[in-house]
């Protein structure tokens, strides 16, 4: 079975596949993008990507959350080159991380990539049917359809308002000076007046620092991406947290609007210039103006007085022009 994501969305095709109970590998491609996922029975077992592989993003995840240590990366891909084993095993075998610690984060990186399948609007899709496909049995725990799918379709219907909050994924977020006091139970809560945060919006808020960003906290978060997402979202709503003003951005717009003035008072300047060295000035400026008239033509104080006034104007005109702008 092939086509294209237009004919059928990736929500259509992986539910299908799993009221189907199929076994078998499909493939997605879009630009120079492709994701395969293996389902047994109806469930995935298995994904992979390009360019972001599972590898790569399992190494540099167990990194940032402290499991391993760039050193102990660098010996396990090092074993790799030598083993062709896949990365998660070498570092199990080698007493680096535990059997939970790599089902857990095979998961999670698993769930991100299927996350972002659900909004690919365009591409081309291969089921390629099976009796039988090869899986990572002893680490890669199977993902239900089911429940995917329910996630996947309420992230596309929340995802409006998490971009409205959450504008890109290098945005710093950072705690309120005054926090009010909310009590931490099981379950999400809206952000009505209870003051209640979930448990995982609890975990969420300590990571935020003023310091890590929206991608670097979805890395350290044991919860999938939209989890994440979701509740720093809801973070904001209950007044708990805003977007930091980075200084470095700040003092970037200082500069360029410093930089635009300055130019333009150049400019000024150089007309200034230009105009005093004429005994009688560009005429063509004062057409319409009532000061300058033929019974005043040879009184050059008066058009000299015009001539101050109308540069200064020119010049006023530009530094408010340029606030504005900034």
């Amino acid at each position: 079975m092939e086509g294209t994501l237009r004919e059928y969305s990736f929500a259509d095709l992986i539910q299908m596949f799993g009221y189907q109970r199929r076994t078998g590998i499909l493939t997605l491609r879009r630009s120079d993008e492709f994701v395969t996922l293996i389902f047994h029975n109806g469930s995935i077992v298995g994904v992979e990507a390009f360019p972001h592989r599972v590898e790569t993003m399992l190494g540099r995840v167990l990194t940032k959350q402290g499991k391993i240590t760039e050193k102990e990366l660098d010996r396990a891909l090092n074993i790799q080159k030598k083993t062709n084993e896949k990365l998660g095993k070498i570092l199990v075998d080698i007493g680096l991380i535990s059997k939970e610690d790599l089902s857990n984060s095979l998961t999670l990186q698993a769930t991100k990539i299927i996350f972002t399948l659900f909004k690919w609007k365009d591409g081309e899709f291969k089921f390629k049917s099976s009796d039988t496909v090869e899986y990572d049995k002893e680490y890669f725990v199977p993902i239900e359809v089911d429940n995917i799918l329910m996630q996947g379709m309420q992230m596309l219907d929340e995802w409006p308002r998490i971009t409205q909050y959450i504008r890109s994924k290098k945005v710093v977020f950072e705690p309120l000076p005054v926090k009010p006091e909310f009590e931490v139970v099981d379950d999400f809560v809206e952000s009505t007046g209870e003051k209640k945060l979930s448990r995982i919006e609890f975990e969420t808020l300590k990571l935020i620092d003023g310091k890590r960003n929206v991608e670097e906290i979805i890395d350290l978060s044991h919860v999938n991406e939209f989890i994440t997402l979701k509740s720093i979202v809801s973070l904001i709503e209950k007044g708990l947290i805003r977007e930091k003003v980075v200084k470095e951005l700040v003092e970037e717009r200082v500069e360029n609007r410093s930089l635009k003035i300055t130019a333009m008072v150049l400019i000024v300047i150089f007309l200034l210039i230009i105009f005093s060295s004429f005994d009688k000035p560009l005429r063509f400026l004062w057409l319409g103006n009532p000061i300058i008239t033929k019974e005043e033509k040879e009184n050059k104080k008066a058009i000299r007085k015009a001539e101050e006034d109308f540069i200064n104007s020119i010049f006023n005109s530009v530094i408010n022009y340029g606030a504005e702008k900034d």
